[in-house]
């Protein structure tokens, strides 16, 4: 705690023996003392500021034997908020007027009489002295308290860091709120609470009151365009006394400036993460990835722990279906960092689609992260890797997959439009329109090699080899379901609820349209890659059936 210096109050003038000072009316002892003047003109009020004492003889009251002038200077002294009224005995009055004491008494007035040997320029010059060691240790402790404070800046948690700070040199509570009242930093035991209620109660502006025990000072600030308060508090009101404006002042500075650092650093650090990203995302030569691994240790990757790389695809407005998911990409990173989870991440360059790509360690925790991301984007992650040399094509994989995932998606929600009415659609429609989520492992060989293509092509293949069998939605449906029941007829007419020798007529006008017959592997093979993704995409349609 900054360690305070008594300050100049009419109780220490007393008790210094050499000033020869004797209450004759106490009034307030404990008041402040600002300067201390010997006036004997009249209304001498005009020309004493607040706090001050004065010191006269009596001079005025010789020739008048009126005590109404008596009474008059103390109204004068205390309309004026003057500390206090000091009298010199034993020069032009023997012993101070009774009237005088009278009227001081009446009055709450301070009144001291000053010994007959003591020059009043012993008192001022007491007072003067004391007066401006007062304002150099003022200064001091400003300097203090910045010096101190300012360490913060250089803490892992400068705001925590602060805060702490704050707390420790008033031995009290100390809190950052935000606009909406949340402790943004916090230390001590005070009710933290209570405080932000009496702070919502009043004026924004500064503020000192009391809740239960603690004296509690308040000062609202802004920062780049965002409210916040802070708000310290002690069980001893001269702590705050003393403390309160230095300590806010300093506070309310080194706040605007962690803002900028913390800012600053962030900007560093995505410029960074950009920059690794755009490297590990190129070729990368063996002796270059000690390097690479070091600058990665900056966002706390363990070397040669496995990564995985990942590109997602923003779901639009209308495909999001309303739901509630987190919009900015900060937001993302903040929840994976409260998870310890590495990460560098950033937006997908123009004119890409809207999403992101980064590499995170793989862990639990990352792919509970990449799931909760599939809420609002398509999303396709790489196989784990740990040779960094091998970045560039494990964000290859990751974006071939995160076009499997576009793919899927789309052709569940044609499906979807197709199928108004029945049974699946029925099951399905309360529930929200997500993302898709792919990871590479999971990819089979022939989406693997579809996925290097894009649908237009796959589309226009697939007329070629297949015909006008396409222009027929019945036959289709039958192919895909003779496929995905295993090439069983019976499995077939059951899934859509066909007689069987109906789905045996239907496979042979495909047979004819083809002109092929389904026995031949060729044949099977070219329809299996023509109608791959809605096989795949129809799994998870049975899957919601049989729930």
């Amino acid at each position: 705690m900054v360690a305070s210096t008594p300050e100049l109050t009419l109780e220490s003038l007393v008790e210094n023996g050499t000033l020869g000072l004797t209450v004759l009316v106490p009034g307030d002892l404990t008041v402040r003392v600002r300067g201390a003047h010997t006036m004997e003109i009249s209304q001498p009020n005009r020309w004493l500021e607040s706090g001050w004492l004065l010191l006269t003889t009596g001079l005025r009251f010789l020739d008048n034997d009126d005590t109404a002038s008596q009474v008059a200077l103390v109204h004068q002294l205390k309309h004026a908020k003057a500390a206090g009224l000091a009298f010199g005995v034993g020069v032009n009055f023997e012993q101070v007027p009774q009237a005088l004491v009278d009227a001081a008494r009446g009055a709450g007035l301070t009144l001291l009489a000053v010994a007959a040997d003591v020059p009043f320029a012993a008192v001022e010059s007491y007072v003067n002295r004391s007066l401006v060691a007062a304002e150099t240790y003022v200064a001091k402790r400003a300097l203090w308290i910045q010096t101190d404070l300012l360490q913060s800046l250089s803490a892992q948690q400068p705001l925590t860091s602060l805060v702490n700070r704050i707390g420790h040199i008033i031995k009290g509570v100390a809190i950052v709120y935000d606009e909406a009242g949340t402790a943004v930093a916090s230390t001590g035991s005070g009710p933290t609470r209570l405080i932000w209620a009496e702070i919502r109660a009043r004026e924004a502006r500064r503020q000192r009151f009391l809740v239960g025990r603690w004296h509690v000072a308040t000062r609202p600030i802004v920062l780049e365009g965002m409210s916040y308060w802070i708000a310290i508090g002690s069980q001893q009101a001269h702590v705050l006394d003393d403390l309160a404006e230095p300590l806010l002042d300093s506070a309310q500075r080194l706040l605007g400036a962690i803002r900028a650092a913390t800012a600053l650093k962030a900007t560093e650090a995505r410029a960074e993460a950009n920059e690794l990203l755009t490297v590990l995302g190129a070729v990368v030569e063996p002796a270059e990835a000690p390097n690479l691994w070091e600058r990665l240790a900056a966002f706390r990757f363990r070397m040669h722990a496995p990564l995985r790389a990942f590109v997602s695809t923003e779901l639009t407005g209308r495909a999001k279906g309303g739901i509630a998911v987190p919009a900015t990409l900060d937001q993302f990173v903040e929840d994976a960092q409260s998870n310890a989870l590495p990460l560098i991440v950033r937006t997908r360059d123009a004119p890409e689609p809207a999403g992101w790509i980064g590499i995170a360690t793989d862990s639990a925790v990352l792919h509970e992260w990449i799931d909760k991301l599939g809420e609002g984007h398509h999303v396709g992650v790489s196989e784990p890797f740990v040779d960094l040399t091998l970045g560039r094509r494990s964000f290859r994989d990751a974006h071939r997959a995160s076009l499997v995932a576009q793919r899927r998606a789309a052709l569940r929600s044609t499906l979807a439009r197709r199928q108004t009415g029945t049974k699946a659609t029925r099951l399905r429609s309360d529930l929200p329109v997500t993302g898709c989520v792919v990871r590479f492992e999971d990819v089979d060989l022939a989406t693997w090699l579809l996925s290097s293509r894009s649908a237009e092509a796959i589309a226009d293949k697939s007329r070629q080899q297949l015909g006008d069998l396409l222009d027929h939605s019945d036959l289709v449906d039958t192919a895909v379901a003779y496929l995905a029941c295993g090439l069983d007829i019976q499995r077939t007419a059951a899934r859509l609820y066909l007689h069987p020798n109906s789905v045996r007529y239907r496979l042979r006008r495909i047979e004819q349209i083809i002109d092929s017959p389904l026995s031949s592997p060729s044949a099977l093979v070219n329809l299996y890659l023509a109608f791959h993704e809605r096989l795949a995409a129809e799994g998870t349609e049975d899957e919601d059936r049989e729930d």
